[in-house]
């Protein structure tokens, strides 16, 4: 192989965390354009990490390879075009003849562009163009204002980035090992980690005996998805707390710090649970499912987000999942083109049937669990009571006119006096209730069923009362998240406590520096009748 014919180079580098946080992972995504020009994701990429010197001064370092990517020491062979040229002679020696075929594209082609500018510029005046550290050829030193912190595309910040900028440098690889033209990013001051917030208490109304394993805790909560975090809607949250490797940190110190058995999360993008959510709910003894919604991703690969549920494996069992999709469900029982539009939305729900365990063993006992995210548009109530009948017609179609309980949660996008949570409650709707007057293409004449016979009860209302608010944003406060329990088997001993409105507003609205997302998080811990 010519050396000299590898030809790729990085067009960009695209940043995710640009304002580094404390502990918070800096991530990068490489593009790079081949010979022919044509841009594309390579396969590999090397990258080099530094955080800038305290105070920017220059720091004394024992010399390295002048490949960028090695850390030996040793000095078995030197370019002859620098040697020559007696510029950078520092920058010139190699550790063996593997790292100079290595690195030998992006060095040759930095050194003719130092000659080109100047041939008899000294190291300190001319230094490897930016390559990566400043050589002092008269010494074993290097002079560097970069201290080397990393080599993977992702660098999670310390304590001791606190203050300074970071740098780093990416190469393409080949399938050779040669390296291509590399690019570079310098980052913002790295912010330090804002105090967590305090955390969030439980109201208990009823002694919880811990041998009863009929007790479990149910947590709900919309993340807020990063495609949805940003500074046009939010424009009062700092934008670095906006940043998904910042919040992710938060978020998942948060949901951890609840002890949930069961969580129900809305708006995990499909790639966060794949890369993030999964695994570390997997290490502290959880399983999860997850259903995307049908929208489209628009181009961007795993980036459309859904719904996750988790349940700790010690104390349920899986039996049965249901994914309900809403938009399949309306081809199947709707030809009209402009009720269709109307209906397809994209959203989608998914439902457990799950058996307690008692120390590992089975009881025969079953909870059905749901989690949803309905529409959001306040002026579609009708798609909402559409949606919301379709789960109630599943989910009494699981019960098979039994007595089971059922847990049914998620974020609604409705508030407690409209239509959707009155069908829930009450098992029907007013015919003049004022969400049933809106219905533009008649979908609510269309359906055949909207009533249930499930005794369903909201559990912040059937205790403290319902929530004042569930989503405090600069532009909408309202209750929209709920946790409602079957009250012919559960009974609810405790609720978690909602946010007051001075510590919402401390940082204006949510999201903020202490909370990660425009929604709080809802818990109640339940309790199975048939348990003594």
């Amino acid at each position: 192989m010519s050396t000299t014919a590898w030809q790729e180079s990085l067009v960009r580098v695209d940043v995710l965390g640009c304002v580094p946080v404390e502990n918070c992972a800096v991530e990068l995504t490489p593009v790079a354009k081949y010979g022919s020009g044509t841009p594309g994701k390579t396969a590999e990429f090397a990258c080099v990490w530094y955080r800038a010197a305290p105070n920017n001064g220059f720091i004394r370092m024992q010399r390295t390879c002048a490949n960028p990517i090695c850390e030996r020491k040793e000095k078995v062979l030197q370019c002859f075009f620098l040697h020559k040229h007696k510029v950078c002679e520092g920058a010139s020696y190699f550790c063996s003849p593997a790292c100079f075929r290595v690195a030998f594209f992006p060095h040759i082609a930095r050194a003719r562009k130092i000659v080109a500018d100047g041939e008899t510029q000294s190291d300190q005046q001319n230094p490897l163009a930016d390559m990566f550290e400043k050589y002092d050829s008269a010494s074993d030193t290097v002079l560097t204002k970069w201290i080397r912190v990393g080599t993977t595309l992702s660098y999670k910040t310390t304590r001791q980035d606190v203050g300074s900028v970071l740098r780093a440098v990416v190469y393409p690889v080949n399938e050779h090992g040669a390296l291509g033209m590399p690019a570079e990013v310098i980052t913002e001051p790295v912010q330090l980690m804002p105090p967590p917030p305090p955390p969030r208490k439980m109201i208990m109304f009823n002694h919880v005996d811990p041998s009863n394993h009929g007790n479990f805790r149910v947590l709900t909560y919309n993340i807020l998805a990063d495609i949805y975090a940003t500074n046009q809607v939010y424009p009062y949250c700092e934008s670095w707390a906006l940043q998904w490797p910042f919040r992710r940190e938060r978020l998942m110190r948060e949901i951890s710090s609840y002890k949930a058995d069961v969580i129900a999360l809305q708006e995990v993008q499909a790639d966060v649970f794949e890369n993030t959510l999964q695994g570390h709910m997997e290490s502290q003894g959880y399983t999860g499912l997850y259903k995307m919604k049908a929208r489209s991703t628009m181009g961007q690969e795993g980036k459309m987000d859904g719904c996750a549920f988790f349940f700790r494996h010690s104390r349920f069992a899986l039996v049965q999942h249901n994914e309900v999709d809403f938009d399949s469900i309306a081809r199947s029982t709707f030809s009209d083109k402009e009720q269709l539009n109307r209906l397809i939305k994209g959203n989608v729900a998914h439902i457990f049937v799950m058996e307690v365990l008692v120390n590992g063993q089975r009881t025969d006992e079953h909870v059905i669990f749901c989690n949803t995210h309905l529409f959001w548009d306040p002026e579609c109530t009708e798609v909402k009571i559409w949606q919301a009948s379709v789960i109630l017609n599943e989910l009494e179609r699981l019960s098979n006119g039994q007595s089971v309980p059922i847990v049914l949660c998620g974020d609604l996008n409705s508030l407690p006096t409209s239509a959707v949570l009155e069908l829930i409650t009450r098992g029907s709707v007013r015919p003049d209730h004022k969400d049933m007057k809106k219905d533009a293409t008649g979908v609510l004449a269309q359906i055949s069923k909207l009533s249930h016979s499930l005794p369903l009860q909201s559990s912040y209302a059937a205790t403290v009362g319902e929530a004042p608010y569930t989503n405090y944003t600069g532009h909408f406060v309202g209750t929209l998240d709920y946790i409602f329990f079957s009250t012919d088997c559960l009974r609810v001993n405790g609720v978690l406590e909602i946010l007051s409105e001075d510590t919402v507003t401390q940082h204006h609205a949510l999201p903020s520096v202490a909370w990660s997302s425009d929604h709080m998080a809802l818990a109640a811990d339940l309790q199975l009748m048939s348990f003594h």
